[in-house]
């Protein structure tokens, strides 16, 4: 109502200006009604589907009942903001820290900067991108932060050198640089049977209780794989928790988890379970690969069903 009163005020002093005529009181109120006339009362989400009936393609939005698709929600918040403004910006906050910065969408990016109007620093990495919905290239990046100074970090830390020229062969990059600290070689190994690979692991649990290392990680492609293989180890007589979405953190031992969850972290020792051509094929299964591998810190084991993924490097394959 305040926005239609205010382009009746606006048209009134348009007509005034251009014209050099005042409008008599029967032709304000005509013009009044004319004007309310033309605007649809539409609710937010109204007006967020119309913009897909504009596009002609209606059917991309598609509501279940009375909830939305999740990349619906930062659209829909960015269209509030253009249309009504932000009424509480969090003018409070002096430095906004962004982490996994390739997982943010543009929008997501757009709403984020009309929120926030303090300094930011956007950190990440694009070879970690584990969602297709949810994601942006470096180039979708850098367009979104323009204004934005670009430093990029290039000398790996984490994992020892031959670690980091095994992941470096699954998803090249002439730029990083890995530290010269030293250790195993990682293995592939293959197995002909899910039940022999679930041996292999409880092997290498067991040899890890015995280590001086404080944390492995049994990383599976997803959480019901993870969990299945949890279930398979346990029954086995092996000690291992189930990382899911639900857990707020771990301190050490044996966690079985999947590579979404354990971005972001590292251990002494990861295995990675089922690396077979048929369940890591595609560029997004290249991801989560790397991003599994890069967890280890010393030592990184794959094991295989079948012939291991194309993605893995040939010589240290056996």
């Amino acid at each position: 109502t305040e926005r239609i009163a205010r382009v009746i005020t606006a048209t009134e002093s348009q007509i005034g200006h251009h014209y050099n005529y005042d409008l008599r009181t029967d032709e304000r109120q005509s013009l009044r009604e004319t004007i309310r006339g033309m605007v649809r009362k539409l609710t937010l989400r109204q007006a967020y589907q119309g913009l897909f009936e504009w596009m002609g393609e209606p059917e991309l939005f598609k509501p279940a009942g009375g909830k939305l698709e999740y990349a619906d929600v930062f659209p829909l918040i960015h269209l509030k903001m253009r249309l009504e403004g932000i009424s509480n910006p969090r003018n409070r906050v002096k430095h906004l820290l962004i982490d996994e910065m390739q997982d943010y969408t543009p929008v997501q990016y757009a709403v984020l900067g009309r929120l926030f109007a303090c300094r930011k620093t956007v950190l990440g990495d694009a070879a970690q991108s584990v969602n297709p919905y949810t994601s942006s290239t470096a180039e979708q990046i850098r367009q979104s932060l323009q204004s934005a100074m670009s430093v990029k970090l290039t000398k790996s830390y984490r994992s020892s050198w031959e670690i980091m020229q095994f992941a470096l062969a699954i998803s090249p990059n002439p730029e990083l640089e890995a530290m010269k600290r030293h250790g195993e070689p990682p293995r592939v190994v293959e197995c002909k049977r899910p039940a022999h690979m679930t041996e292999h692991i409880r092997g290498e649990i067991e040899a890890f209780n015995h280590a001086d290392h404080h944390s492995l990680a049994i990383i599976a492609k997803t959480q019901k794989q993870a969990a299945r293989l949890h279930k398979s180890l346990v029954d086995a007589g092996a000690e291992a928790r189930l990382l899911d979405a639900g857990s707020v953190g771990f301190s050490s031992g044996v966690i079985v988890c999947t590579a979404h969850l354990a971005k972001g972290l590292e251990f002494d020792r990861v295995i990675v379970a089922d690396v077979s051509a048929g369940n890591y094929r595609t560029e997004m299964d290249r991801n989560l690969l790397y991003v599994a591998c890069t967890r280890a810190m010393h030592r990184l084991t794959l094991y295989s069903v079948g012939d291991p993924s194309a993605f893995l490097p040939a010589s240290d394959q056996g």
